[in-house]
């Protein structure tokens, strides 16, 4: 798997130098919230919005790393109360009869 990732993030960067050697020269005029930006040169329009995707893709991800990493600390601590509960039962005598409440 960690190949497969190493040759998928080498031809992305391949596809995005030919891409942006292709368009080095290509001038764009950029419109957005109310702020027009002419003569923007289409590289830094495409690395800006690269660097954006990256910024959001990481965000995102931090956050279900934190919802999950928040699960695991709780589902440890219900296995940590079931082996205590484990190790009450083990350690009882077998001749003893138990009383049993039923709720």
């Amino acid at each position: 798997m960690k190949y497969v990732k190493l040759v998928l993030l080498f031809a992305i960067i391949v596809v995005l130098l030919i891409f942006v050697t292709d368009n080095a020269d290509q001038v764009i005029k950029l419109k957005f919230l109310g702020t027009t930006i002419e003569n923007l040169k289409m590289v830094v329009a495409l690395l800006i919005t690269f660097l954006i995707g990256i910024l959001v893709g990481f965000f995102i991800s931090a956050l279900e790393i934190f919802a999950v990493h928040s699960k695991m600390r709780a589902m440890d601590a219900d296995l940590k109360k079931l082996k205590q509960e484990v190790d009450v039962f083990r350690n009882k005598d077998l001749d003893e009869p138990e009383e049993i409440e039923i709720e």
